[in-house]
């Protein structure tokens, strides 16, 4: 088969981005992600499936789903953009129809969270601070690190939201002059401005609380501060609009600003209080019965690598205390040891989705603090959850052979597939799939995931097939048991060059999640030393089995595993070819351009300006002059995760050596690539490069190498 068809079927399998269930258990909402060749985006599209049936209804046609959430049992809110592009409220009543929009925010909406009728959304006031004002006199600048939030907390009714789009669609202009918009700004008489993260509210407590950062920059992320506000805003927003209409306040007024369309909207008359809670703690949600509140927060310290655990807290404690204070918190994860990719509170248990080596793993915490397992059905294996308060669960279901799947366990406790997400991939070459392990340098014990062709096991003793290391990002990240992960559809075709005889592992270096907090902390003040003696040693250990070619080997990777790549063209001798992807070349160029500096303040103890040495150390860099390693090197333009001065310093470096080397900026790109041609061109470019150095072969997309 032509490879560049395969690749087209890898992008164009289909991706369940999002997946929540309703109360009653019985309806199910994903999201499906699928390529669209003609405007080469991936189109966002909601599906529906009902358990009584088992039936499974597409419910939109246009646009993208970027969020949604059930209003009720039968209702859905989405997050889409308009025909301005802003992104808006949109509803689907009954679950019949097209969506039906409902807001129309100047600037969209950033995300919006809504429970029984209860809406609270975020968008942007660029009037605040004379944003818009200073746009309009002095153009476009960024006032690096200092610029100000604009958030602005809004809390609707969605029924009268609804009425109130109905009766604007019906009237005329003139009728609807004392009509109000049924929303109340919440956040107002903030002191301080807010990037507003999370949030949470109890109707049967009339408590709000909500979590943010002082300003809207990465580098801010460890300052987190949570607010409370007792407030009944149905019941205000009610008042408001039964006082505007009853008596109209001028525009001049104070309690009442004006919104692009003229429509008034009120203010809350409680004022948010600041929370006595710990650095970085940042709400979850109430609990199942609404007498406790859950946050999120790293217990030890606030560093890049610290395991965070989820701890509550009476409602009571909040309330009097204005935070935790002198209450002794329950933490709900203790004994866990995992970072926890998803957790549902329910009345039958609560639940914690993680990873355990190369497998993910649903945990049941009991009532006596034991955790037991949730088996999955046929080989499945899932870290990712969501769930309702009773304790039905949708879990992402990963396979060894199969594309991820939605796995629906009820709170009976008996399981179901309830997708059948496939796309062409009978055309697209199938392997084995193992976990294995080995010994670092160190000692220090590694896992990863072993891709192989299916008759390995009837290789002639003396054919030694070449080895390629997919190296995943983070470093605090996992790569998993699935030939249909997106680093294998949509950077690195495992399956092709496994096809064309090749062996690939995907190593769980240290620093990686599933092995507890110790391994963890493996690579700090190591980065990249003690990752490539985890590589190299899976090296040693293969080649001791006399199934690889120990001088036919090679490297790829995004980010971290772009990062790793780079130390392994730079300070080993052990590699054929390598493939960095937005990776890091220098820690100290790095650290002056990235948007999360914080990174290396931890993991190499110090900034670079106190202790150069230590970034000099594991910057690949460093030994630019002894590298021989013929390097890809691929970017986005507008990367601030991993700068492209990276991707340039080292294409430069190798350049000026004379190793052969080439460079590859995907325009108007952030950290990922996220388009279906951009995906092809680097699944592509990856292939050829590899396939050419260690098989043989040659370039053969000219337009790519310019052969």
């Amino acid at each position: 088969m032509d490879k560049f068809e395969e690749f087209k079927n890898l992008i164009e399998i289909p991706n369940i981005s999002k997946y929540k269930i309703n109360e009653t258990g019985g309806l199910i909402a994903y999201t499906l992600e699928e390529a669209n060749w003609k405007d080469n985006k991936y189109d966002s599209d909601c599906y529906l499936y009902e358990k009584n049936s088992g039936n499974t209804y597409k419910l939109t046609h246009s646009g993208d789903i970027i969020d949604f959430n059930w209003i009720d049992i039968n209702d859905l809110l989405l997050l889409k953009p308009d025909a301005n592009k802003n992104n808006q409220l949109w509803v689907i009543q009954a679950l019949r129809g097209e969506p039906v929009q409902l807001t129309n925010e100047e600037n969209g909406i950033q995300s919006f969270w809504v429970s029984n009728n209860h809406l609270f959304y975020k968008t942007s006031d660029l009037t605040k601070f004379n944003k818009k004002s200073r746009t309009e006199k002095f153009g476009e600048f960024t006032h690096v690190e200092e610029e100000r939030p604009s958030d602005t907390l809004f809390y609707s009714d969605v029924t009268q939201l609804i009425e109130y789009k109905s009766l604007s669609d019906k009237s005329p202009v003139k009728e609807l002059k004392n009509k109000p918009t049924p929303k109340l700004s919440l956040t107002a008489k903030l002191e301080d401005p807010l990037s507003i993260s999370n949030l949470a509210y109890s109707p049967a407590n009339n408590l709000l609380i909500f979590t943010g950062t002082p300003k809207g920059d990465l580098v801010f992320m460890k300052q987190k501060q949570s607010y409370s506000m007792s407030v009944n805003p149905k019941k205000e927003l009610k008042e408001f609009i039964d006082t505007f209409q009853r008596e109209p306040v001028d525009d001049s007024s104070e309690t009442n600003h004006k919104d692009k369309n003229d429509n008034k909207f009120g203010l809350v008359s409680s004022k948010p209080n600041i929370l006595d809670t710990p650095p970085g703690a940042a709400i979850m949600d109430f609990d199942f019965s609404e007498n406790f509140v859950l946050f999120r927060l790293k217990l030890r310290d606030q560093k890049f690598y610290t395991l965070e655990d989820i701890v509550k807290t009476s409602v009571e404690s909040i309330v009097k205390n204005r935070g935790f204070g002198n209450t002794e918190l329950e933490i709900v994860s203790n004994g866990l040891n995992r970072s926890i990719m998803g957790f549902v509170n329910s009345e039958s248990g609560d639940y914690f989705g993680c990873f355990e080596g190369t497998r993910g793993k649903i945990k049941k915490l009991n009532s006596s603090g034991v955790f037991s397992k949730v088996i999955l059905p046929e080989e499945f294996h899932g870290a990712f959850i969501s769930g309702n308060k009773q304790g039905d669960l949708v879990i992402l279901g990963m396979h060894r052979e199969r594309p991820n799947q939605l796995v629906l366990r009820s709170q009976d406790g008996s399981t179901s597939i309830i997708t059948s997400i496939k796309g062409e991939i009978e055309k697209i070459s199938s392997h084995s799939i193992e976990t294995i392990s080995w010994e670092s340098r160190d000692g220090t014990k590694i896992e990863g995931v072993l891709h192989s062709p299916a008759n390995l096991n009837d290789t002639p003793n003396n054919s030694k097939l070449p080895l390629v290391f997919v190296v995943h990002g983070g470093p605090s990240w996992v790569s998993y048991e699935s030939p249909f992960s997106r680093v294998a559809t949509k950077y690195y075709p495992i399956s092709a060059l496994v096809s064309q005889g090749m062996i690939v592992v995907e190593p769980n270096y240290r620093g990686s999640i599933g092995r507890g907090q110790e391994f963890l902390e493996l690579n700090v003040n190591n980065l990249g030393i003690g990752d490539l003696w985890d590589i190299e040693g899976c090296i040693d250990h293969l080649n001791n089995l006399g199934i690889i070619d120990e001088n036919n080997v090679s490297c790829v990777g995004w980010s971290q595993g772009g990062y790793i790549s780079a130390m392994a063209a730079t300070h080993s001798n052990r590699f054929r070819a390598v493939s960095v992807g937005a990776g890091i070349s220098d820690w100290y160029s790095y650290y002056i351009t990235t948007d999360i500096r914080e990174f290396t303040r931890d993991y190499l103890s110090s900034n670079p300006f106190k202790n150069r040495d230590i970034y000099n150390k594991t910057s690949p860099m460093s030994k630019i002059n002894q590298a021989n390693t013929p390097a890809l090197i691929q970017i986005g333009e507008f990367d601030k995760r991993v700068p492209p001065v990276n991707a340039t310093e080292l294409y430069r470096g190798l350049k000026d050596k004379g190793v052969p080397t080439h460079l590859f900026v995907f325009n108007g790109f952030p950290h990922g690539i996220n388009k279906p041609k951009e995906n092809l061109a680097i699944l592509a470019q990856n292939f050829e490069w590899i396939s050419h150095y260690q098989l043989g072969g040659g370039l053969l997309e000219s337009s790519f190498f310019g052969t």
